[in-house]
């Protein structure tokens, strides 16, 4: 039996934040009296229905025709994005008008059903049955690769439309299994990779030296990826970019578009997660959300690395990054030293983690080398609920804002920071918060990857990874 839940406070809100009022709908008056009498009604049709978004995004905005001699509509709307836990948004809540709001999520799906409620004092009869309505935040599909099938093949024999200036999302079946034995060559197209089932990813399996080829904005969505037989850098910028998009200045080749990483995990990452291949790319923007990376570099590399470019704006949330290895990186986050906003033609450039756990990431090494970054009044350092333990040498934030102390924005709230058994002492002028969480986190068992923890004073304040919590 599928398990249900429900968002308390979302169907309990009141009728005038939720449901429009009945004053536009075409019921004549306050008496919604009508010509429409003894008649047997109908549920508005499907393609009668209109649902769209409120300008920012947050709401759903769902329309439908009048029905004359209604009193009003029985709705019941669900978020079955998780089939196992389907979401009780609406239910059975009679809507006196034509309209009805209610929060949007992105990627998410719903299911409406409506069914039209009679004025009975006209004699009418409700419709027999109610209309559904499946409807989608997810950006619709542009193909879906069958299970079984090795992604590099499938796009060779199924190339993108270069020339298509869309989203092309690609879609792996939910809980399928793939494979990847040579370069996923994305060319210069705008292109999700993803699994529309969080609950149920795809897994990949990496083999020698293949990669994700990218010259455009790419996201990984709801996908588990075991690099464990892979010998390459993860996801690379393409050796000859097209020749769009460059800096007015320094000729860095920009990606505008995001690389957006949601809900992965990758397993056995010998190589780098990010490479700009010795090419003068700026990426734009980094997220990483939602995710667990294990690495276990056979030799001192970075994480995220771009000798020759930067990343612009790098956030990293909701995430664990660990080395189950004995080899350490020499840097988490490794920037060519000349690279900043000005000369790619921002005005800004930031480097954001929150609510992360990193465990056994340059241990012996340090978290960040971006030197341009440090100590300009245009650079902003964000570091917030984070649980970093043996990481960096044991000085993270004197490594995250770069070495440097001047001018740099800086926001440090409540991290914990343990290093060889012992709180790191950062002192005043790298950490002027002052609110470093202090104490041993407790990890259950860090070097088998599971990193639920007891210490106290960082579950008071619902520190590091939520996945942890």
């Amino acid at each position: 039996m599928k398990k249900k839940s429900k968002i308390l406070g979302l169907m309990i809100l009141s009728t005038a934040l939720l449901f429009a009022s009945c004053a536009q709908d075409g019921f004549e008056d306050e008496s919604f009296s009508s010509t429409v009498k003894n008649s047997q009604l109908a549920s508005p049709k499907s393609e009668e229905i209109s649902v769209g978004k409120s300008a920012d995004g947050s709401l759903w905005i769902i329309t439908w025709p009048l029905v004359k001699g209604a009193e009003g509509f029985l709705c019941n709307v669900t978020n079955v994005t998780d089939p196992d836990a389907v979401i009780e948004m609406v239910k059975d809540s009679l809507i006196d008008g034509c309209t009805l709001q209610l929060p949007r999520s992105e990627d998410s799906n719903y299911v409406l059903d409506i069914r039209t409620i009679a004025n009975k004092q006209l004699g009418n009869k409700d419709a027999e049955t109610a209309t559904e309505l499946k409807f989608s935040s997810f950006t619709p599909s542009w193909a879906e690769i069958p299970a079984g099938a090795d992604i590099a093949e499938w796009l060779a024999a199924n190339p993108l439309p270069e020339e298509s200036a869309d989203e092309l999302c690609i879609d792996l079946q939910a809980g399928a299994e793939y494979t990847l034995k040579a370069n996923a060559d994305f060319k210069a197209c705008l292109a999700t990779l993803r699994c529309t089932t969080p609950t149920k990813p795809a897994t990949i399996k990496v083999q020698g030296e293949a990669s994700f080829v990218i010259d455009e904005g790419f996201s990984i969505k709801n996908i588990n990826i075991d690099a464990t037989e892979g010998t390459n850098d993860l996801i690379v910028g393409n050796t000859t970019p097209k020749e769009v998009n460059i800096s007015p200045s320094n000729n860095y080749y920009r990606i505008e578009n995001p690389i957006y990483i949601s809900n992965v995990q990758v397993k056995g990452l010998k190589r780098r997660f990010i490479y700009d291949n010795k090419v003068k790319y700026c990426f734009k923007t980094v997220i990483i959300d939602n995710c667990v990376f294990e690495t276990c570099p056979a030799e001192a590399i970075q994480f995220i690395q771009m000798p020759t470019g930067f990343i612009n704006d790098l956030k990293i949330t909701n995430s664990t990054l660990w080395n189950s290895g004995t080899v350490n990186q020499n840097y988490v986050v490794q920037y060519n030293n000349s690279g900043r906003c000005d000369r790619a033609g921002y005005t800004s450039n930031s480097i954001t983690v929150s609510n992360c756990t990193f465990y056994n990431m340059a241990k012996t090494g340090q978290w960040g080398n971006y030197s341009s970054f440090g100590g300009r009044k245009t650079s902003y350092f964000t570091m917030s609920y984070n649980i970093m333990v043996d990481c960096s040498s044991g000085a993270t934030p004197r490594r995250f804002t770069s070495g440097s102390n001047n001018n740099a924005n800086k926001n440090f709230v409540n991290n914990t920071w343990f290093y060889n058994g012992a709180d790191e002492e950062p002192g005043e002028s790298w950490d002027p918060s002052q609110q470093q969480v202090l104490g041993d986190p407790m990890f259950a068992d860090p070097a088998n990857g599971d990193f639920h923890y007891s210490g106290a004073a960082q579950k008071a304040l619902n520190m590091g990874d939520p996945r942890w919590l």
